[in-house]
């Protein structure tokens, strides 16, 4: 099997020849290419060598054409902050007062130039790697973009406001994410990615209790299925298994779990019909050594363990970080390549 099959294979229940790996290497290809982040971020040339030599390199089982999630947020005016050693970070909100909500335009992703450099990469990873390897788009959930362009905060007292604020502005801002983000989507699929993974960090079990999910972020989130045009994968960037119960019909692929959600916990509240992606901790793999993170891919692996599939393994979203060494990254391979289907 190629890559692309082995992960059609397991999401489908149809029978992998080993479980997939997803190895989220946002920042490695920098690394290998001998240039600052910033300037690695900022060429679609750059995103799609650097994932071209990461693959050949580690030989895991995904591309990735975004070069960072909060990239969403620059055709709103904000302003990031970029580090030697790690993603950027949003600096500027876009939207100041609730007052602005109403006369927010909704821009479109592909008319800023940040946004055309990762179309430019998808479409060069679809050249090199259409039907052999799956490649990954991403974005911003509609119901957790507000937090990224006014500040968790207010995005949190509007959601919770009993003043009046969240009837005049509440479902205004959220059409208006939806209608960006379904956009954004699409034009990712297009270009040539596979599959969008929805990253929703606002809508984890660690922020919100099961009554306010299915209130506040379920209808947004069944809103935008319904107006992307492919696959989706489905992250909560946070706890997951309370949550998945009322998400087991969704017309997802897969959903992306923490590393604090129990798999097999998790594998029953989604009654083993959608395909599981995870969950070995991203930020502890700075620290541990390789026959630590050994261990935990094969614990994982064992948790899931099913000839049919159903599971891809993974580092907890959102990425590995920039200082984790190859030995450990490498690890997540090995244990694949010695774990026993059967």
């Amino acid at each position: 099997m190629n890559s692309l099959e082995r992960v059609l294979a397991a999401a489908t229940f149809q029978g992998p020849d080993r479980p997939p790996v997803f190895l989220v290497l946002l920042q490695q290809g920098a690394i290998e290419m001998g240039l600052p982040l910033s300037d690695y971020y900022s060429h679609g040339d750059h995103i799609a060598e650097g994932q071209t030599r990461l693959i050949e390199k580690y030989g895991h089982d995904c591309v990735v054409g975004v070069p960072h999630i909060v990239e969403d947020t620059l055709p709103f005016g904000t302003e990031l902050k970029y580090y030697d050693a790690g993603p950027p970070s949003v600096t500027g909100m876009s939207i100041k007062r609730y007052e602005q909500i109403p006369e927010l335009k909704v821009p479109r992703a592909a008319d800023h130039p940040q946004m055309r450099e990762t179309l430019s990469a998808i479409r060069k990873l679809a050249n090199r790697f259409k039907g052999e390897v799956p490649i990954i788009g991403a974005a911003i959930a509609p119901f957790s973009l507000p937090s990224m362009i006014m500040g968790t905060k207010h995005f949190i007292h509007l959601m919770k406001d009993e003043t009046g604020l969240r009837d005049k502005y509440w479902q205004t801002l959220l059409n208006k994410c939806v209608e960006y983000v379904t956009q954004w989507a699409n034009d990712q699929l297009e270009a040539g990615a596979d599959i969008i993974v929805l990253a929703d960090g606002m809508a984890s079990a660690d922020l919100l209790t099961p009554q306010e999910f299915q209130t506040d972020a379920l209808p947004v989130l069944k809103e935008t299925l319904s107006k992307i045009n492919g696959f989706v994968a489905y992250e909560f960037v946070g706890k997951a298994e309370a949550l998945l119960p009322y998400c087991k019909d969704l017309p997802v692929v897969a959903f992306l779990v923490g590393s604090d959600d129990n798999l097999t916990v998790s594998k029953g509240n989604v009654g083993g019909s959608k395909a599981l992606v995870g969950n070995v901790n991203n930020i502890k793999l700075t620290h541990w050594d390789r026959d630590r993170v050994y261990y935990e891919c094969r614990k994982a692996l064992h948790s899931m363990r099913n000839r049919s599939g159903g599971f891809i393994l993974a580092n907890q979203g959102p990425e590995i970080p920039y200082h984790t060494s190859e030995e450990n990254i490498r690890a997540f391979m090995e244990a694949v390549h010695d774990f026993e289907m059967n």
